[in-house]
């Protein structure tokens, strides 16, 4: 198998992860996976499995407000390069941290509300249920 470049994080993530395995080069002498930091319900999606995690030669980690959660199955020997999300706010004006997102779980791996909305956060903060 060949060794793997793996990418983690969002759809600009999915986008670098992309660009490599389109370079023919890189195409030729690694397998180039991505692994999205939110929950992915595109079917046609390849599902990457702790094997190929193992292989990871290089991890391109997006800056997440949570951590790649299959980190320990990454090899000490793999080189890890973290990157950061671009942002534009300016179209989610309301977009905040969500204080109340729980843990996550074998279901829901970045937890069951990533995203927080400002108004409903100081609601909840409120008493509204």
């Amino acid at each position: 198998m060949k060794p793997t470049l793996l990418f983690y994080g969002n759809c600009q993530a999915a986008a670098l992860c992309g660009i490599f395995a389109a370079d023919p080069v890189i195409a030729e002498n690694y397998r180039v996976l991505h692994i999205p930091n939110f929950d992915d319900r595109i079917p046609s999606a390849e599902r990457v499995g702790p094997k190929a995690i193992a292989a990871a030669t290089i991890f391109f980690d997006q800056h997440d407000r949570v951590p790649f959660p299959q980190q320990d199955l990454l090899s000490p020997d793999c080189l890890r390069i973290t990157f950061p999300a671009v942002d534009l706010n300016l179209l989610w004006p309301l977009d905040c941290t969500n204080v109340f997102l729980d843990a996550p779980t074998a279901e829901f791996p970045w937890g069951h509300f990533p995203y927080g909305d400002r108004v409903v956060v100081d609601s909840v903060k409120r008493g509204a249920s």
